[in-house]
């Protein structure tokens, strides 16, 4: 388990990088939520995800997990609650990972290439407010009580999603379950 407030910020490219500069002037307690709004505000271009498909900035980064954060809420989701992920490697694993504390979860990472029995064990165990996958998740994961639901940026209720402003956590906030 980690706290939220332990967020560790390194240049990959040996300079300052901006959350190195954002580190300065956000006092602690910090969450990595408030650190990324706050390099989306003052440095909105800066690259903040870079993959072979491409790049995104602190401010789409950060608009995108806002999104996500509105989403989640209006399923139920909250503080104190566990968001399972289970998606690839990916800025989508990223942005939903952000978006859940964004919305004041923490998350439970699920790896898709696990055997479907593992993964509806953990899910039942784990007590997930609901679990965030593709479409194939749903059937991999039968019978669950947990909500399974399909991140698809093109459905009404995320493409919609008025953004919804970082929730307040407390310092030791759970950031994740392993």
């Amino acid at each position: 388990m980690a706290s939220q407030h332990n967020a560790s910020l390194h240049s990959s490219q040996g300079g300052e990088s901006p959350a190195t500069r954002v580190a300065a002037f956000v006092a602690p307690p910090f969450s990595t939520p408030h650190v990324v709004a706050e390099i989306a505000k003052r440095h909105p271009d800066s690259t903040a995800l870079v993959a072979p498909c491409g790049t995104l900035s602190y401010v789409e980064l950060d608009a995108q997990a806002s999104r996500v954060a509105a989403w989640l809420t209006s399923r139920g989701v909250g503080r104190e609650s566990l968001v399972g992920v289970c998606l690839e490697r990916s800025f989508d694993q990223l942005v939903v990972v952000l978006g859940a504390w964004k919305a004041g979860a923490a998350y439970l990472p699920l790896d898709p290439s696990w055997p479907d029995g593992r993964l509806q064990t953990i899910v039942e165990e784990a007590a997930c407010a609901l679990v965030v996958g593709r479409d194939d998740t749903v059937a991999r994961v039968p019978n669950s009580p947990t909500p399974i639901v399909t991140l698809d940026w093109q459905a009404p209720e995320l493409a919609n999603a008025e953004p919804l402003a970082t929730t307040p956590n407390e310092p030791d906030a759970l950031a994740y379950v392993i």
